[in-house]
């Protein structure tokens, strides 16, 4: 592969994700090592609270957010094979954003929202890391100081081999069929709020049904089967009330007004769902 021209960047933000919590030093260990390479650079935390070693929330999560966010370095780090041979990596995209982290599918999704891979490298200079980097904590020993040398003008070739980005990790796709009469599809992100986000985007929904906001929908989730209006808010239905809503991402969601329909159904990430026009025949949850 021919090399990306990887232009130096200097970056005056680094974004960050993470599973670490709040509860241990981990986050703030990563950001003192960042502070000490690179101490004029802002960091932006978007979240630390994702489940341990949930990718796909954690690709989600940083998808979602990094198409609001300025041309930065977006360091995330969920590593559940921390220490073997999956590759760190550092991994530009074409609107001159840097992506610093592990090449186990959680950052495709994010450099998709940012136009896509321009060039990859592995992070494997041992002058740019940790010299005595752990088996076990990469973000402290690789992924911070990686990020931080990059913010401050470090080329990406200069951390290792250039990687040809069609290698690169990527998660499994989300679960959408079109059946003609009925969408199928999956829950992709339930958030604090309790509303359960579906792999079906809302304009996709509308396509394959032929339907607008303010149409009446059934929907199934595993056995539970239930009719819900379809609005772009959440108050167009009393308060306690159900509804399918277009989510600040643009898809359809599954919700209570003021509620938890997470909560209140059982439903979790993965479970199986259908959307359909009522009156039609029993929808299954099955493919």
């Amino acid at each position: 592969m021919a090399a990306a021209s990887a232009r130096q960047v200097s970056l005056d933000c680094i974004t960050f994700l993470s599973d670490y919590g709040l509860s241990d030093e981990f986050v703030a260990v990563c950001k003192g090592v960042i502070r000490r390479i690179a101490p004029a650079v802002d960091v932006l935390d978007i979240s630390h609270s994702i489940e341990p070693f949930d990718l796909r929330h954690a690709s989600g999560v940083l998808a979602r957010a990094v198409a609001y966010m300025p041309t930065a370095v977006h360091l995330a780090i969920v590593d559940p094979t921390v220490g073997s041979a999956r590759r760190p990596v550092i991994i530009q995209s074409r609107d001159g954003s840097v992506f610093v982290g592990p090449d186990n599918g959680l950052l495709a999704a994010a450099v998709g929202a940012r136009d896509g891979p321009k060039g990859a490298w592995h992070i494997s200079n041992p002058r740019l890391v940790s010299p005595a980097a752990s088996g076990t904590f990469h973000g402290r020993d690789v992924f911070a100081p990686a990020a931080a040398h990059v913010a401050v003008g470090r080329p990406p070739e200069e951390f290792g081999d250039e990687i040809p980005t069609e290698t690169l990790e990527r998660l499994p796709e989300p679960l959408v069929v079109d059946h003609g009469d009925h969408l199928h599809g999956e829950v992709v992100d339930v958030d604090r709020f309790g509303n359960a986000q579906l792999s079906i985007r809302a304009e996709s929904l509308a396509a394959a049904l032929r339907v607008h906001p303010g149409a009446s929908l059934e929907a199934r989730v595993c056995a539970q089967g239930f009719q819900v209006p379809w609005f772009d808010h959440f108050s167009a239905v009393e308060v306690g009330g159900r509804l399918l809503v277009t989510d600040s991402s643009g898809h359809a969601a599954l919700a209570i007004n003021q509620g938890s329909f997470a909560g209140a159904s059982g439903t979790k990430v993965g479970d199986s769902v259908v959307l359909g026009l009522p009156g039609q025949q029993p929808y299954d949850c099955g493919l």
